[in-house]
């Protein structure tokens, strides 16, 4: 699992993240901006979702695959 600082940052719909902790990959499919909250859809699962998932807990990806 990679490792990166975590900075808030407006998410964006459709990005793929993880959480700290959690080695599964998830894709973003909703952005509430007021709440500072995303909900996420595993990704290769029809029916898994984490809603109301904080920002800042967020692990963004397709940065860390482009740093490399």
């Amino acid at each position: 699992m990679w490792h990166m600082e975590f900075q808030l940052r407006t998410p964006r719909r459709g990005e793929r993240v993880s959480l700290e902790g959690i080695d599964n990959v998830f894709t973003i499919f909703a952005v509430r901006r007021q709440s500072h909250v995303v909900d996420l859809r595993l990704i290769g699962a029809a029916t898994m979702i984490m809603n109301d998932v904080p920002w800042n807990a967020l692990v963004y990806l397709d940065e860390a695959i482009a740093t490399y």
